[in-house]
């Protein structure tokens, strides 16, 4: 058991997200013995950065390609919807074999 102040046990469980006390205070000591290794552990070798680079522009490129499978998408919607509206304002009248397939529906 460990008598601490207020204060260090506010500053502790401001830091310790979701960590109990315990876990934190033993993973500062930890951190704090072996020479605060955890920054030296958090390096990336210039072959991972490079990998990354490489990931990211692959998966950019197929993003572009989806991006433009959409658009032209969106675009058929546009004029679909468009010559949707304009027969809509002419009034093209139904041929009389639609009318009498929607009368029995």
């Amino acid at each position: 058991m460990i008598v601490v102040s207020r204060e260090l046990v506010e500053k502790i469980d401001f830091n310790r997200r979701d960590l109990s006390r315990e876990e934190f205070i033993e993973f500062c000591i930890d951190f704090y013995l072996k020479g605060n290794d955890l920054y030296r552990e958090r390096t990336v070798s210039q072959q991972e950065l490079e990998d990354l680079r490489r990931s990211l522009r692959v998966v950019s490129v197929e993003v572009v390609v989806r991006l433009k499978t959409v658009n032209k998408t969106y675009e058929k919607l546009c004029q679909l919807m468009n010559t949707l509206e304009e027969q809509k304002r002419v009034k093209i009248p139904v041929p009389a074999s639609e009318e009498g397939e929607a009368e029995t529906m």
